[in-house]
């Protein structure tokens, strides 16, 4: 899948560093709600030896800014200029964030084109939301895929919804039924969703077919990261296919929260 394959790249490009005159170091992630408390936006930034910003954002304030956001821009003294730039099809206007870096505080206004300003006053956190997952399938069936990955509150209860944010053929949706986050720690997959997650799996097998249920009998969720706006770990749970024959999912997600519960 060409899209997942160059979002990969992308996000490589972004965490590396040099050892010649161009070496790329972190000035730090940074996050906080906007001005008017109904969003989150959060930043991770590298810079050159130029002065040449780079990294990744991730923003509930929009969905084109839910994954796949690449940051370019400029930093003079304390002034810094960002350019957020959604992954298509998501969005193709680049948002700006345009301010000051003074110590462990990014103070300026976020906006795009002539949408009125947000002010934003964005702490130094120890880490941001990226907003993507990965998936793996094996057995029988074989295929992989990359896209949004997202958590929210609803029903009154926890839920991890993970799913793409290009045209693919899976949908990955974990459920926790409690009224808070889950602490990091490994999770055993409950069918019934009365001692832990509950997963559902569907793919596309193309051709103009509708949507096959996967059922997921089994397996484990562990949890890295938990805290407000983030939510990181990795998964292995076991499926079947329409036939009854095995299926394994594996794979990462980095999720942001786009409820307003958050």
């Amino acid at each position: 899948m060409n899209a997942a394959r160059i979002l990969v790249a992308a996000i490589a490009v972004a965490g590396c560093s040099s050892t010649g005159p161009n070496t790329v170091q972190l000035l730090g992630n940074f996050a906080a709600p906007l001005g008017d408390r109904t969003s989150y936006l959060a930043v991770r930034m590298f810079m050159d030896a130029d002065g040449n910003l780079s990294g990744r954002g991730w923003s509930s304030y929009s969905s084109t800014l839910a994954a796949g956001v690449t940051i370019t821009g400029t930093k003079a003294g304390e002034s810094v200029s960002l350019l957020m730039h959604p992954k298509a099809p998501l969005g193709l206007v680049d948002w700006r964030l345009d301010g000051t870096l003074t110590g462990d505080t990014l103070r300026g206004a976020f906006f795009f084109e002539r949408n009125s300003a947000q002010p934003v006053e964005l702490l130094r956190v120890s880490t941001i939301p990226l907003g993507d997952y990965s998936l793996s399938m094996a057995g029988a069936l074989t295929d992989s895929s990359i896209g949004l990955a997202t958590f929210n509150y609803g029903g009154g209860s926890f839920r991890l919804v993970q799913f793409l944010n290009v045209p693919d053929r899976s949908l990955l949706v974990i459920r926790w039924y409690r009224r808070d986050l889950p602490a990091p720690g490994t999770y055993l997959l409950a069918p019934d969703g009365t001692l832990g997650p509950t997963a559902e799996f569907t793919y596309n097998p193309g051709g103009g077919s509708d949507d096959e249920d996967y059922p997921v009998q089994g397996g484990r969720i562990v949890v890295q990261e938990s805290a407000r706006y983030v939510l990181a770990g990795r998964f292995d749970l076991n499926a079947t296919d329409p036939r009854g024959r095995a299926v394994r999912l594996t794979g990462t997600f980095n999720a942001g929260c786009t409820g307003n519960a958050c």
